[in-house]
């Protein structure tokens, strides 16, 4: 029994970790998505799927993202459900608008509905950091943000939450 299910959490990781890298290197005309390398760990039960150097730069839009660490946690039996972790720096680029949010990892719950759309993000980080190109500086001691679809109904339609805590503005901005 060791061995197959060994077997089964390897061919399943591999089957993610495939997945993911076939989505980096799709044809994207628009796009530009890169990674430095992408590791699976996680045995016996999860597939941790962690993705260095991320950056994705959308050049219709002129939008560019990028992190130091993006990790995706699921059990190997359940993939509706996906944890993500994603360690800072993150940067931010809208156009001219450039942001950077340092400090510990964001973390998030996702949960696929069967359509394999999302349906429930839950999403926290607490002391960060978050910095714009004009040297200026928010600090962040809690954030949570929460969205899910209402129904079946009315796909497009999420209820939303979000809660702000202990925000510091900078002064000259």
């Amino acid at each position: 029994i060791i061995i197959f299910w060994s077997s089964y959490w390897w061919i399943a990781a591999q089957k993610i970790e495939n997945s993911i890298t076939s989505w980096f290197y799709q044809n994207h005309s628009n796009q530009d998505l890169s990674f430095n390398t992408i590791t699976t760990a996680g045995y016996p039960n999860r597939a941790d799927i962690s993705i260095k150097k991320f950056s994705y730069h959308n050049f219709d839009s002129a939008l560019s993202i990028s992190a130091d660490l993006i990790q995706f946690l699921s059990l190997i039996y359940d993939k509706s459900h996906l944890i993500s972790i994603i360690k800072p720096p993150i940067e931010i680029k809208l156009k001219k608008s450039h942001l950077k949010i340092l400090g510990p990892a964001i973390k998030s719950s996702l949960k696929i509905g069967s359509d394999k759309k999302l349906i429930e993000l839950i999403s926290e980080g607490q002391n960060l950091k978050l910095e714009d190109k004009k040297n200026n500086v928010w600090t962040l001691k809690k954030f949570l943000f929460a969205t899910e679809k209402l129904d079946k109904k009315n796909p497009e339609a999420f209820r939303s939450h979000l809660s702000i805590n202990n925000i510091a503005i900078p002064t000259n901005y």
